[in-house]
């Protein structure tokens, strides 16, 4: 269970763009996005699937020491349609159980790889159907074996790649914002503008190449709407409670204008920039942090927390960097109440709120990384022990607070700002990782991790497959991005 010190937090990760289903909840309409069961995704397989305990195991016969994979579900038209069924307990893949001391999940994902990089590439499972023994043989697409330098320059990776960009085109509305299920024009700005930066990390020449009407689009979407914020919801059944998440839209916005700007020199960007960096010096609290948004106190009656700083601070450096003059006392301020929240040993915290300051976290001191060398402060006194900190507590990664997939990122960049052994060790960690989270379209799935199985909601899933596929995509392609200031 949540401790009392971690139950604020997890109730304040609600809020991230997903406040609308928050009030959907109060008045006991049906679930937000997001909310319920939180499966594993079992790679392109195309079936989702839960780790067995392992008394569950013994008991359904699986040698002591190993633990099954139950199936949840089988996707229509996916490779293991018509061979796996939901209920079946997958108990090995190409002949190897899955040791109760590793991670389930990971060993399937390896299984898979190695399947594709056979001649022929088959995914052979055993199996406990209504208690019997059976096999399934799972065809996948031949994709080879990872490079040596993978994933710059990984054939396999860029696959991979390609296939995420696919379908990301594929989504693209036609008003040039990416699908959202939550969180109104805030949400599609936040993954308009991950999608935006994945293109054109992939693209040598984002203005000309092959994706440049994508991206044409996404640029044109956040041009017209950052700095706006929809009515999500009917005020009235929370009178008084201050809902605003403005300071995501503000925060996301100019990572990908400024990219825009730096691409293709055009002026209307970096005024757009120049707009939103005086945006996010007006909404900036008195402590030096950021909220959700301004207007006080929100619903859950707390105002700052650390994340968003992250965000709207990288922001004020983008500005910088492309010529925008961004006064200095609101970046010492935001700086300050960064290292506030820490406990002094490099880990950055929730806020600076009492039960919250002081609780380390690698996801958001990566993020901090980021925002310190995007203001260029790498040579700041707290940058060093936040990327120590970072060094040390790195596989804590994907169990960070909210989104996986937005600390994945965080972390991805501040690796590769780092020296080799910060982005060896990355990729080393989380390869397996982000391999496990491949669909067969072409698309990414959330993870779920300890908070979202006992809070029963995934913010990643919430937001929808465009927002995990951006991420995702974009992570495998910062190691060798095109991007002129994101991760440079």
């Amino acid at each position: 269970m949540l401790s009392m010190k971690q139950a604020p937090e997890a109730l304040a990760g609600l809020l991230f763009l997903v406040l609308a289903g928050n009030v959907a909840a109060a008045q006991a309409k049906p679930a937000m996005p997001g909310q319920g069961d939180d499966f594993f995704n079992l790679g392109p397989t195309g079936a989702t699937g839960t780790p067995l305990k392992p008394k569950e195991s013994e008991a359904l016969g699986i040698p002591k020491g190993s633990v099954g994979i139950r199936v949840e579900k089988a996707a229509p038209g996916s490779p293991c349609a018509g061979r796996l069924e939901a209920g079946d307990i997958i108990v090995a893949a190409a002949g190897r159980g899955f040791p109760a001391k590793d991670d389930p999940m990971l060993c399937l994902s390896r299984a898979i790889e190695a399947a594709e990089a056979a001649k022929v590439p088959v995914l052979k499972l055993s199996l406990l159907r209504s208690g019997k023994p059976a096999a399934a043989a799972v065809e996948l697409p031949a994709l080879g074996a990872h490079s040596r330098t993978c994933p710059a320059s990984c054939p396999k990776c860029r696959a991979v790649i390609d296939a995420g960009l696919a379908y990301l085109a594929k989504a693209q509305e036609s008003d040039g914002s990416f699908p959202c299920a939550t969180g109104g024009i805030n949400g599609k700005i936040a993954v308009t503008t991950i999608a935006g930066l994945a293109f054109m990390a992939a693209d040598e020449k984002p203005a000309e190449g092959r994706y440049a009407a994508v991206v044409k689009r996404a640029i044109a979407y956040v041009m017209r709407n950052a700095g706006t914020e929809s009515r999500l919801w009917d005020g009235q059944a929370q009178k008084g409670a201050n809902w605003s998440q403005l300071n995501w839209n503000l925060g996301y916005a100019p990572w990908l204008l400024a990219e825009a700007w730096k691409a293709t020199g055009e002026e209307a960007a970096k005024a757009k920039v120049a707009e939103l960096a005086r945006k996010i010096v007006e909404t900036q609290e008195k402590s030096g942090g950021w909220a959700h948004g301004p207007g006080g106190p929100n619903a859950l009656d707390y105002l700052e927390l650390e994340i968003v700083s992250n965000f709207c601070l990288a922001s004020l450096g983008f500005a910088r960097r492309i010529g925008v003059e961004v006064p200095q006392e609101p970046i010492d301020r935001g700086v300050a109440y960064i290292v506030a929240t820490g406990a002094g040993d490099g880990g950055v915290g929730y806020s600076t709120r009492a039960g919250q300051q002081g609780f380390g976290d690698p996801g958001r001191t990566a993020g901090a990384i980021v925002a310190f060398q995007a203001l260029g402060l790498a040579r700041h006194g707290f940058f060093g022990k936040m990327t120590g900190y970072y060094r040390r507590t790195l596989p804590r990664l994907i169990g960070g607070h909210v989104s996986p997939c937005m600390h994945l990122l965080s972390g991805a960049i501040a690796a590769e700002l780092g020296e080799n052994r910060t982005s060896k060790a990355f990729r080393d960690e989380f390869r397996d990782e982000i391999m496990a989270a491949r669909v067969h379209d072409g698309s990414f799935n959330a993870r779920p991790t300890t908070e979202t199985q006992q809070l029963h909601h995934n913010t990643d899933r919430g937001v929808g497959p465009a927002w995990t596929t951006a991420h995702f995509t974009l992570i495998l392609l910062v190691p060798e991005s095109r991007l002129a200031l994101v991760g440079k």
